[in-house]
Formats: C-alpha cells, sequence, structure tokens
C-alpha cells in the first residue's frame, strides 16, 4: 500500500459494504428479506465467493501505472485509504457521490442509524482500493470491464497531506478511526 502517487486516482473495485451485506443476507434472512426484499436477498446469498479481491488485485497489478492496493475488510474503506494515505506519504480526497454505496448498505444506514463514518468503515471484504496513474486510467477501466468487475473511480491522491471528503459540496475531514458497524449489525444491537 506505499507506493500511491499525488494525481493518482483512486479506484473502488466492488461495492462498499460488500462482505456485511452479503453476510447479513446469510445470516440474518428474515430481517433482510423485509429490508432488501426476497429476491435481493438471494442474489446477495449468492455473492458470497466474492469476498475475495486476490483475483482481480493480480489482473491489476499486471497493469502499469497501478501503484498501490489495499483491501477494505477490517474498517472498510476508512481503514484502507487511511493506511494507503499513511505509508504513501499522501493526502486524498474523496467524493462521497462517486462511491459505490449499494441500496442494502443505504437500508442497513437507515435501520440501525449508522454514520457517514460507519458506512465507510463497513467491512468489505472482496473490495479493493487501487492507486491508478491518471495516464493507466483507460486501461485499467478496460481490463475490469472485460473480466466483468464493477469499479468505480472516487477520488485522488493529493500532495497535501490532508484527507478530505466531499459530500453534498462540501468538504469535511475524512474520518481517521473506523468504526465499523459490523459486530453492532450482527448482534442485532
Amino acid at each position: 500500500p506505499g507506493n500511491a502517487k499525488p494525481d493518482d486516482h483512486i479506484l473502488c473495485v466492488k461495492p462498499v459494504g460488500l462482505e456485511t451485506t452479503v453476510n447479513f443476507a446469510l445470516t440474518h434472512r428474515e430481517l433482510a428479506e423485509k429490508l432488501f426484499g426476497t429476491q435481493q436477498t438471494k442474489q446477495l446469498a449468492k455473492l458470497v465467493t466474492m469476498q475475495s479481491c486476490v483475483e482481480e488485485a493480480l489482473t491489476l497489478a499486471d497493469v502499469e501505472g497501478v501503484h498501490a492496493m489495499h483491501d477494505a475488510t477490517e474498517g472498510g474503506l476508512t481503514a484502507a485509504l487511511n493506511e494507503l494515505s499513511e505509508a504513501s506519504g499522501v493526502g486524498l480526497n474523496v467524493e462521497w457521490e462517486q462511491l459505490p454505496i449499494p441500496e442494502e448498505v443505504q437500508a442497513l444506514r437507515t435501520f440501525y442509524g449508522l454514520s457517514d463514518t460507519e458506512v465507510l468503515s463497513m467491512s468489505s471484504t472482496g473490495t479493493v482500493l487501487v492507486a491508478v496513474s491518471p495516464e493507466a486510467r483507460r486501461e485499467v477501466e478496460d481490463v475490469l470491464r472485460r473480466s466483468g468487475v464493477e469499479a468505480k473511480f472516487v477520488g485522488k491522491f493529493t500532495t497535501d497531506l490532508h484527507r478530505v471528503l466531499v459530500k453534498d459540496g462540501k468538504k469535511s475531514v475524512f474520518p481517521r478511526e473506523a468504526v465499523d458497524p459490523y459486530a453492532r449489525i450482527f448482534s442485532g444491537v
């Protein structure tokens, strides 16, 4: 994770909260069906094999201009982006509206009253954050499209060391500490 460069684009491969939503559908089926619908709960349960980012990481590692990667397992995007930033000595600028936050995460957010920090910190095993040079962006998009993998550019790494979250056009400090709601969600509290 220590090779992200200023002006690298931040790529999020697979959605925020992947692990949380899939495991919720598997272990809390009745509540998941109420929150997500019966059909979507069944679909999520089938995505358990997506909880690995090894194949995507190996594919992207072969692309010149992919500088760094980090999985978003424990602590989700919050932990992964802070660790990339820290290890690389760069800041970051993340656009909330660009984040691939699925409807199921929004449903969990509403039901459990989750904060922005908790959504960003959701366990997302299978999701990987990637630092991509501007010159490699198109090739990365092509490689992922051919692989059928969902990915979205969500921001950039910066020269200054500030870590910024932009939501609704307003800048705030990107959370430094992950507040993963996984245990709360799965304990029913």
